[in-house]
């Protein structure tokens, strides 16, 4: 019996690969805040504000992020050869666009509060000015 295939089985594909991409840029995000934080980390185990446990966890969650996105890669390139090229630029941009769209919304957030409170203050000063 032939196998029935539907008009939105290719959209299902598209779907899961958007979904695995989204994925993959939290862990390229991860990976790359890993890599930021651990200079900073470094130099506090080094004058031992932080501990050797703190240290050795840290160490641990960098290699299973780097581990996991070396199994992801290869997986990739099984697939399609040099896919995870095209695959961490476009998980890298996800993330630097999720990045930036929180950033945005925070900045709105901050707009309102300052219009907020620039008008309380205006009301304020009128009022002592009306008086």
């Amino acid at each position: 019996m032939a196998q029935s295939i539907s008009v939105y089985t290719p959209l299902a594909y598209v779907f899961v690969v958007i979904t695995a991409l989204i994925i993959f840029s939290e862990d390229v995000r991860k990976l790359l805040k890993l890599k930021t934080s651990k200079e900073i980390l470094s130099t506090l185990h080094q004058r031992g504000s932080v501990g050797d446990n703190t240290w050795t966890k840290f160490l641990t969650q960098e290699k299973q992020v780097e581990f996991e996105l070396n199994t992801i890669a290869q997986e990739a390139n099984e697939l399609k050869a040099e896919w995870a090229n095209t695959l961490f630029q476009t998980a890298q941009e996800i993330a630097l666009n999720q990045g930036l769209r929180k950033r945005l919304a925070d900045t709105q957030k901050l707009k309102e509060d300052y219009q907020e409170q620039f008008d309380k203050v205006q009301k304020r000063t009128l009022e002592e000015l009306t008086k």
